[in-house]
């Protein structure tokens, strides 16, 4: 396995709760503001920048999503 180095930024909006700040990583593919990353192989990123990444409910039929 390669080793791979480089930075994640972080950044900070006002809560909108009015109670200090919400902490943000930097998608270092997609430059979206998101609270979580995923495991995209060689780097970690944004959801969007997964091209298969669905929820899980995303694929069951509608009949299927209420249950």
């Amino acid at each position: 396995m390669e080793k791979v180095e480089y930075k994640i930024y972080l950044s900070s909006k006002p809560s909108n709760l009015e109670k200090g700040k919400v902490w943000y990583f930097i998608c270092p593919a997609t430059h979206k503001f998101c609270r979580k990353l995923y495991d995209g192989g060689r780097y970690f990123v944004h959801r969007e920048a997964l091209p298969n990444a669905y929820y899980e409910k995303q694929t069951l039929s509608q009949k299927n999503r209420d249950l």
